[in-house]
């Protein structure tokens, strides 16, 4: 009978150890991290963008709120919605929104049981939002357009 043997087993210190791999954990960090950062970037960027137009449909529910009641002006409304903005934007950012109107019916010149509706349009995202997406070449795709405006639409009825 005939007994098998197994090939010895290559040493662990071989030069030959590993060779072909060499350089290969390189690539692949390489890889891995590009689509870290992309996913990282892209949570930051669009989390940014919730944020913001969560908070344009507060400071409009606001300053529909604060012209429903009887005594209520135009500037006393917008000014209930610029409080919202200023909390969350800061103070110099405030005069990059618009308050808009429909109809031109606004507190000033209407009466109990008319609806008023507010629009609050932020300024471009370029002027308001986080570009960690956008400053990166690669990724600049699948960021949000520079040119992209959010706005928020409120409608009650006057008391």
């Amino acid at each position: 009978m005939k007994r098998m043997t197994t090939a010895p087993a290559v040493a662990a210190s071989s030069p030959h150890h590993g060779r072909g791999r060499r350089g290969s954990s390189l690539v692949e960090f390489t890889l891995v991290f590009g689509l870290l950062l992309l996913v990282a970037f892209g949570a930051i960027e669009y989390s940014y963008a919730f944020y913001v137009k969560n908070t344009l449909q507060a400071a409009a529910r606001e300053t529909a709120r604060a012209g429903i009641v009887p005594d209520a002006t135009k500037a006393t409304a917008e000014d209930a919605g610029k409080k919202v903005l200023t909390a969350a934007f800061g103070a110099g950012k405030v005069s990059q929104f618009e308050f808009a109107w429909k109809n031109n019916k606004h507190p000033g010149n209407t009466n109990s049981g008319d609806y008023i509706e507010v629009t609050v349009r932020a300024p471009n995202w370029n002027s308001i939002g986080l570009r960690p997406l956008g400053s990166i070449p690669l990724f600049a795709a699948a960021a949000p357009s520079p040119t992209k405006r959010f706005e928020a639409v409120a409608t009650m009825r006057r008391e």
